[in-house]
């Protein structure tokens, strides 16, 4: 709140302004630099905790149509916030870690089960087929198809 910034400001002005001597002075500047960085490190704190309420929303609402302002709201943060919080805690962009949860369910779901490619498709948040097909692909090298018939149980 702009008010509230100008009364804390006007605060430290004051308390530097009646400072009887230059080690008062100082310690008043000291004061007010170890408050700012005080400060930062809680923001940072609050960026942490925004990154891992996103992680841990975007781990439950992978199967779904996820949009970057339904993340960041979930995370109580700015999209920018989670977006370069994510970037820089996993050095992976939002739609790669995307990619990633949904090709991970995708794997177990084609190692444990006899479900067709488009039902697998649908439950992991496909659009479609050629979607999972191409996205499957990026994350582990291998085609839905093939990754079965690797992790198929020897005949």
């Amino acid at each position: 709140d702009w008010g509230e910034a100008t009364a804390r400001e006007m605060h430290y002005l004051l308390r530097l302004e009646a400072a009887a001597s230059t080690e008062d002075s100082c310690y008043e500047v000291a004061e007010v630099v170890h408050r700012h960085f005080e400060a930062g490190a809680s923001d940072a704190r609050s960026h942490g905790n925004a990154v891992k309420r996103a992680l841990s929303w975007l781990s439950t609402h992978f199967p779904e149509r996820v949009t970057l302002d339904e993340m960041a709201r979930a995370a109580g943060a700015s999209v920018s916030t989670v977006v370069k919080g994510l970037k820089r805690a996993t050095g992976k962009s939002c739609r790669r870690l995307l990619r990633e949860m949904r090709a991970t369910e995708a794997r177990r779901l084609l190692a444990r089960s006899d479900m067709d490619l488009k039902q697998i498709s649908d439950m992991c948040g496909f659009y479609d087929q050629s979607h999972f097909t191409r996205d499957f692909r990026s994350v582990t090298g291998l085609t839905p198809l093939r990754f079965r018939r690797m992790s198929a149980p020897d005949q």
